[in-house]
Protein backbone atom coordinates (compact mmCIF):
# COMPACT_ATOMS: atom_id res chain seq x y z
CA UNK A 1 0.00 0.00 0.00
CA UNK A 2 1.50 4.03 -0.95
CA UNK A 3 1.84 6.61 1.45
CA UNK A 4 0.94 9.55 0.63
CA UNK A 5 1.96 11.39 4.03
CA UNK A 6 5.45 12.55 4.78
CA UNK A 7 6.94 11.14 7.97
CA UNK A 8 7.80 13.53 10.66
CA UNK A 9 11.86 13.60 9.39
CA UNK A 10 10.59 14.31 6.09
CA UNK A 11 7.96 17.05 7.04
CA UNK A 12 11.05 19.10 9.32
CA UNK A 13 13.97 18.06 6.94
CA UNK A 14 15.95 21.07 5.58
CA UNK A 15 15.22 22.18 1.89
CA UNK A 16 17.96 22.17 0.06
CA UNK A 17 18.89 25.27 -1.37
CA UNK A 18 18.52 24.44 -5.26
CA UNK A 19 14.66 23.98 -4.02
CA UNK A 20 14.28 26.63 -2.40
CA UNK A 21 12.31 29.71 -3.54
CA UNK A 22 14.75 32.59 -4.84
CA UNK A 23 12.30 35.13 -5.66
CA UNK A 24 9.83 36.49 -2.41
CA UNK A 25 6.34 36.13 -2.50
CA UNK A 26 4.00 37.94 -3.91
CA UNK A 27 2.44 40.14 -1.01
CA UNK A 28 -1.33 41.91 -1.00
CA UNK A 29 -2.09 45.02 0.08
CA UNK A 30 -5.09 45.08 2.14
CA UNK A 31 -6.71 48.12 2.74
CA UNK A 32 -8.27 48.88 6.55
CA UNK A 33 -11.85 48.54 7.23
CA UNK A 34 -12.82 48.51 10.46
CA UNK A 35 -16.32 48.25 9.63
CA UNK A 36 -18.21 44.28 10.09
CA UNK A 37 -20.77 46.17 7.48
CA UNK A 38 -19.74 44.78 3.56
CA UNK A 39 -19.02 47.21 1.32
CA UNK A 40 -22.20 46.62 -0.66
CA UNK A 41 -24.33 47.60 1.99
CA UNK A 42 -22.24 50.65 3.30
CA UNK A 43 -22.78 52.23 -0.35
CA UNK A 44 -26.65 51.47 0.21
CA UNK A 45 -26.71 53.19 4.22
CA UNK A 46 -24.58 55.87 2.98
CA UNK A 47 -27.62 56.79 0.69
CA UNK A 48 -30.16 56.40 3.69
CA UNK A 49 -31.72 59.53 5.13
CA UNK A 50 -30.79 57.97 8.16
CA UNK A 51 -26.80 57.76 8.16
CA UNK A 52 -25.58 54.64 9.13
CA UNK A 53 -28.61 52.20 8.91
CA UNK A 54 -30.80 50.54 6.52
CA UNK A 55 -33.42 53.36 7.18
CA UNK A 56 -36.30 51.17 8.49
CA UNK A 57 -38.77 52.04 10.56
CA UNK A 58 -37.06 49.90 13.44
CA UNK A 59 -33.79 52.10 12.89
CA UNK A 60 -35.42 55.25 12.81
CA UNK A 61 -37.09 53.98 16.53
CA UNK A 62 -34.29 52.31 17.96
CA UNK A 63 -32.34 55.92 16.78
CA UNK A 64 -35.16 58.16 18.21
CA UNK A 65 -35.05 56.02 21.70
CA UNK A 66 -31.30 55.37 21.84
CA UNK A 67 -29.41 59.04 20.88
CA UNK A 68 -28.29 61.68 22.97
CA UNK A 69 -27.41 64.80 21.10
CA UNK A 70 -26.95 62.80 18.00
CA UNK A 71 -24.57 59.83 19.78
CA UNK A 72 -25.58 56.82 20.45
CA UNK A 73 -26.48 56.06 24.27
CA UNK A 74 -25.57 53.26 25.78
CA UNK A 75 -27.47 53.46 28.97
CA UNK A 76 -30.52 53.92 26.78
CA UNK A 77 -29.64 51.25 24.77
CA UNK A 78 -28.89 48.81 27.73
CA UNK A 79 -32.35 50.39 28.84
CA UNK A 80 -34.53 49.39 25.35
CA UNK A 81 -32.75 46.10 26.03
CA UNK A 82 -33.84 45.23 28.96
CA UNK A 83 -37.45 46.15 27.99
CA UNK A 84 -37.32 43.41 25.45
CA UNK A 85 -35.78 40.61 27.43
CA UNK A 86 -32.10 41.47 26.11
CA UNK A 87 -29.08 41.72 28.04
CA UNK A 88 -26.96 43.69 25.66
CA UNK A 89 -23.93 43.77 28.64
CA UNK A 90 -23.44 39.61 28.53
CA UNK A 91 -24.57 39.93 24.97
CA UNK A 92 -22.03 42.36 23.12
CA UNK A 93 -20.86 44.19 26.43
CA UNK A 94 -17.03 43.32 24.37
CA UNK A 95 -18.05 45.25 21.47
CA UNK A 96 -18.09 49.09 20.74
CA UNK A 97 -21.45 51.63 21.50
CA UNK A 98 -22.35 51.71 17.83
CA UNK A 99 -22.23 47.35 17.32
CA UNK A 100 -24.10 46.90 20.43
CA UNK A 101 -26.89 49.05 18.84
CA UNK A 102 -26.54 47.13 15.51
CA UNK A 103 -27.06 43.82 16.99
CA UNK A 104 -29.77 45.07 19.27
CA UNK A 105 -31.62 46.33 15.85
CA UNK A 106 -30.87 42.67 14.41
CA UNK A 107 -32.34 41.14 17.23
CA UNK A 108 -35.26 43.34 17.31
CA UNK A 109 -35.85 42.81 13.41
CA UNK A 110 -35.49 39.17 13.62
CA UNK A 111 -38.36 39.58 16.77
CA UNK A 112 -40.80 41.54 14.54
CA UNK A 113 -40.57 38.86 11.74
CA UNK A 114 -41.71 36.17 13.58
CA UNK A 115 -44.52 38.09 14.66
CA UNK A 116 -42.95 38.81 18.80
CA UNK A 117 -44.26 42.38 20.33
CA UNK A 118 -40.94 44.47 20.93
CA UNK A 119 -40.88 47.95 22.91
CA UNK A 120 -39.03 50.41 21.10
CA UNK A 121 -40.14 53.76 23.29
CA UNK A 122 -38.23 54.21 26.67
CA UNK A 123 -40.98 55.69 29.89
CA UNK A 124 -40.53 59.42 31.01
CA UNK A 125 -39.06 59.75 34.32
CA UNK A 126 -41.96 60.34 36.58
Amino acid sequence: MARNRKTKTEQTAPTPASEAQTEPAETTELEPNRSVVPKRWQEVYAKSELKGTNDDRIARALAEATKTAGKADPAKIKAIGEMNGIDVEARWGKRNVGMQRMNLGNVLRGRVKRGEQIVLQLQAAE
